[in-house]
């Protein structure tokens, strides 16, 4: 490459540089500021993240032993399970009991 053609190269660089900042600035006026809505994004998708990483973990967590309750023990022995009675009063006794 000679010498004229690398001076040439590089005034083209700079021009074109120019006219991107010039398209830069004019889309500023236009849109905003440059950063605040990307930032923006960042910190919902990263605040979205963390709250799935919560619930994951949460899905994962063992409950002691001490904490469940098998309803079946307060139904009756000839309970029904099509759903034809009400069984709301045993299920209540049973979460009355068992509340921490």
């Amino acid at each position: 490459m000679s010498e004229t053609s690398w001076i040439d190269s590089s005034k083209r660089r700079a021009e074109l540089l120019e006219a991107a900042n010039r398209e830069s600035s004019r889309g500023v006026a236009e849109l905003g500021p440059p950063l605040r809505y990307p930032a923006r994004v960042f910190r919902q998708s990263l605040a979205a993240c963390a709250i799935g990483l919560a619930m994951v973990a949460a899905a994962r967590a063992v409950p002691p032993e001490d904490f469940c309750a098998n309803v079946r023990d307060y139904l009756p022995e000839d309970h029904v399970t099509d759903g034809s009675v009400d069984y709301r009063e045993h299920i209540q006794r049973c979460f009355d009991e068992n509340a921490q």
